[in-house]
């Protein structure tokens, strides 16, 4: 099966403008977020909380540690 990937221009994700702050490496986290979006959270929903872990995990950690914060809401 082949899927289409996601183009973070394409589609309908807003990154805030706080997060591009010096320092604070989007690779990971925009990874994440599109990602998460593919499952169906918006990234006004999984912002705050993709904003309070280091950028520098892994993808997989970042939706990980995120969907854990959603299941204790």
């Amino acid at each position: 099966m082949h899927r289409k990937k996601l183009d973070i221009k394409e589609s309908n994700i807003n990154i805030p403008a706080k997060s591009t702050a010096v320092g604070f490496d989007l690779g990971n986290i925009k990874n994440a977020v599109e990602a998460l979006a593919v499952l169906g959270y918006s990234s006004d929903d999984v912002m705050p909380i993709l904003s309070t872990f280091d950028s520098s995990l892994s993808v997989e950690e970042l939706i990980h540690k995120t969907l854990l914060e959603f299941g204790k809401k």
